[in-house]
């Protein structure tokens, strides 16, 4: 049977917000910009004073926006020629090799390797102009995995582009989390060393940033109610959401939401593994017992009903393809302690009366 982690409804109400840069409940934020660069940032809270509109909030975290790294590194180096590289030729050939090592690249063309040696070498000529002492730099830039990318490729294939951003923000503002006057604050907040933050995951080429950082707020404050720490599965968001969104368009932090609230639950991660590409939608069968709530949110059939090994059901009839489902039925649980039913099934249920046959 394949069975789904649940978590309640009433978790997962998203609310937009306003904030000073204080410790934040788990916030799932959309990144405007990226870098190559493994960026190496320490801070002492409170050092700073910012204000951030409709940002999507959760649970507790801090949410940091990246704008730092706007320029192109292969850009800074045009009309520089090679008079101020730091290091020797031979000594970046060195580095290359021992890098495609490391990070076990390897190239199909001859060519293909030259080529990304050119921006490799770019790459880390940036980086050592960057961390020369003299710059005072209060962060460190250093090679990773990405260093063979252009900022032209690495937006591409890792990157989302939001066509509107208000659409992108446009939920219900809150003022929970608003600093006021006299408010005591700790001098610092991480939530990893409290246990609510799962391990750090990877997307792969897949712009699926979305479905992580709402999973990985819900993982945060699924632990802060529970204090259990339970890894969750993007994947079956990427594959089960309606709106085809996948690995290429810009989805939202609240398209994930949305999704878990109607879903009533997500699985969990070892259940339902990543796969760096949206792949069918693989809920596949048992009677469904989950928690879900009974807001109306979407309308179905019921055709039948059955019992299997003591657990009475409805058989019901959904609308998503024959893909989804149980050859796009459901099996939900009957006979359950609540006057609603199950997801609110028998709220509002109808039926027509027909006066003559249809021909």
């Amino acid at each position: 049977i394949y069975t789904i982690y649940t978590l309640r409804t009433c978790l997962l109400r998203v609310e937009s917000h306003i904030f000073h840069c204080l410790p934040q409940p788990f916030v799932a934020c959309p990144s405007f910009a990226g870098s190559l660069l493994q960026v190496l940032i320490t801070f002492k809270a409170m050092d700073f004073h910012c204000r951030v509109l409709n940002v999507l909030a959760i649970s507790f975290t801090l949410c940091a926006i990246s704008s730092s790294f706007d320029m192109s590194i292969t850009s800074l180096q045009e009309g520089r020629g090679e008079q101020n590289f730091l290091r020797s030729l031979e000594e970046v050939k060195w580095l290359y090799e021992e890098w495609l090592v490391t990070h076990d690249k390897s190239y199909n063309m001859p060519r293909e390797k030259e080529r990304r040696f050119e921006i490799f070498k770019k790459n880390l000529h940036f980086i050592d102009e960057h961390n020369r002492p003299e710059h005072n730099h209060s962060y460190a830039v250093g090679l990773n995995r990405f260093a063979d990318l252009t900022n032209e490729e690495f937006t591409s294939f890792y990157l989302s582009s939001y066509a509107n951003m208000s659409e992108q923000l446009s939920l219900p503002v809150s003022d929970r989390y608003v600093y006021k006057d006299g408010d005591q604050l700790p001098d610092y907040a991480d939530w990893r060393s409290e246990g609510a933050v799962g391990p750090v995951k990877d997307q792969g080429r897949c712009k699926s940033c979305w479905a992580f950082s709402a999973v990985a707020a819900i993982e945060g404050i699924n632990y802060i109610i529970s204090e259990q720490l339970i890894t969750l599965s993007e994947q079956q968001i990427l594959d089960c959401e309606m709106l085809d969104i996948g690995c290429g368009k810009p989805g939202r932090a609240q398209d994930a939401y949305e999704f878990v609230m109607m879903n009533g639950g997500i699985s969990t991660d070892e259940i339902y593994p990543y796969r760096r590409r949206k792949e069918k939608c693989k809920w596949n069968t048992g009677i469904f017992d989950g928690a879900c709530g009974s807001r109306m949110r979407h309308n179905m059939v019921v055709v039948g009903y059955d019992s299997e090994d003591g657990k009475d059901y409805w058989i019901v009839k959904n609308s998503w393809g024959n893909e989804w489902g149980e050859a796009g039925y459901i099996r939900m649980e009957r006979n359950v302690d609540d006057p609603a039913g199950k997801c609110g099934i028998t709220t509002y249920a109808s039926y027509p009366l027909i006066m003559c046959p249809i021909d």
